[in-house]
């Protein structure tokens, strides 16, 4: 059972990377069309899809087999992720203010996605160059 056990909390931080790519993807290659429906619709309601991630409901006691880097590297992403969308939601700055903001935050997540990864490859026992699909790209 502990072996068993083990499977799925690795199976549960493989789920977390893939997801934690995925809501960069769609943070960064999609800020084009949603920050344009912010800025001509003034509308928020698309921001939930953008900035929704599974980090909230991983179960503590599966974290809590996780290694303390990699809880810390997870709580520092999707923290970042949300006070962003915190940031969207209640904006009322300028879209070209909103829009410099959001390169420094893509940034800064892209960043924080980096040291998660690497911390979940860790511990997943993935080498850094077996990984050449869903690496993120600083364009900023």
């Amino acid at each position: 059972m502990g072996k068993n056990r083990d499977s799925q909390v690795s199976k549960v931080l493989l789920m977390l990377k893939l997801n934690a790519n995925r809501v960069f993807q769609r943070i960064e290659l999609r800020m084009p069309e949603y920050l344009d429906d912010f800025a001509m619709k003034r509308t928020r309601q698309h921001f939930p899809e953008v900035f929704a991630h599974k980090f909230d409901g991983v179960q503590l006691e599966t974290l809590a087999k996780a290694e303390a880097e990699t809880i810390v590297a997870m709580e520092s992403y999707f923290g970042k992720v949300d006070d962003l969308k915190w940031y969207m939601d209640h904006t009322e700055e300028m879209p070209n203010l909103v829009q410099d903001r959001l390169h420094r935050n893509i940034k800064e997540i892209s960043r924080l996605l980096e040291t998660l990864n690497l911390y979940l490859d860790a511990e997943l026992g993935i080498a850094a160059e077996d990984e050449t699909e869903g690496e993120t790209e600083n364009k900023y």
